[in-house]
């Protein structure tokens, strides 16, 4: 075998490797930690992982311009803050209280709707997702124009 066969080879291998530590560490998630995830949108988590890129590659936070990482679907301020809807399953002023409590800037809800349009901290997404008056955690839905 050629050194660039088992170069192939070695590289093959380790690929293997990660793809069953990856699958392996999925299964292994708790059934919590998963139920999180449920109730927030994809985009949310592609933004959060997109915040945390940015920290881990910045000197100081004013380095960041962290606004610059939003796109159609996510808003995101320099502070790490995403505009997010949260569908909660009833509004009461003891959870709007509690989310207040959590860092949350409301912007507006709909007692109707039970939504609250928030402005949410990205490290605090998934502890609001745990929170049992929260159905569903999404960016709110902006309007385009052609």
């Amino acid at each position: 075998m050629t050194n660039l066969g088992k170069h192939a080879a070695l590289l093959y291998f380790l690929i293997l490797c990660l793809t069953l530590t990856l699958a392996c560490q999925e299964r292994a998630k708790p059934d919590l930690e998963k139920k999180i995830e449920s109730k927030v949108a994809p985009a949310l988590r592609l933004g959060m992982a997109e915040i945390e890129q940015a920290l881990a590659n910045a000197y100081t936070r004013k380095d960041l311009g962290l606004s610059r990482l939003s796109n159609s679907r996510v808003k995101i301020d320099d502070d790490g803050r995403i505009q997010c809807y949260l569908y909660l399953n009833s509004i009461d002023q003891e959870h709007i209280a509690a989310l207040q409590n959590r860092g949350l800037h409301i912007d507006a809800m709909s007692e109707r709707t039970k939504v609250v349009q928030v402005w949410l901290p990205y490290d605090r997404i998934s502890e609001i997702g745990k929170l049992d008056f929260v159905a569903r955690i999404a960016p709110p839905d902006y309007g385009t124009s052609l």
